[in-house]
């Protein structure tokens, strides 16, 4: 279904360059998508916890950096940039 419909598009492009030919290249909008993986792993900072000096501190599950990704889109057509725009999605794991 893609290929026909793929195919119906590209057949008109001929009469849509005869009709206006100034102005063809300006009705085409372009897209592009790109995961782009992110990771930030802990400080010694940030995984110090306050203790007593009586109780021992509190237990770790395991130490996993967050780590997430990020779906990058760019839309742009003859005169530059119209839209960008971006998803993130994070990753989740839980090891005991």
């Amino acid at each position: 279904m893609k290929k026909v419909n793929r195919v119906k598009a590209s057949t008109s492009l001929p009469h849509l360059f005869n009709k206006n030919p100034d102005n063809f290249v300006s009705q085409f909008l372009t897209a592009h998508e790109s995961w782009l993986h992110h990771f930030d792993p802990e400080n010694k900072m940030q995984s110090m916890a306050w203790k007593h000096a009586f109780y021992s501190p509190p237990g770790k599950f395991c130490i996993l950096p967050s780590a997430f990704k990020v779906m990058a889109s760019l839309f742009w057509d003859a005169d530059g940039i119209v839209l960008t725009d971006c998803m993130i999605v994070f990753v989740c794991r839980v090891d005991i």
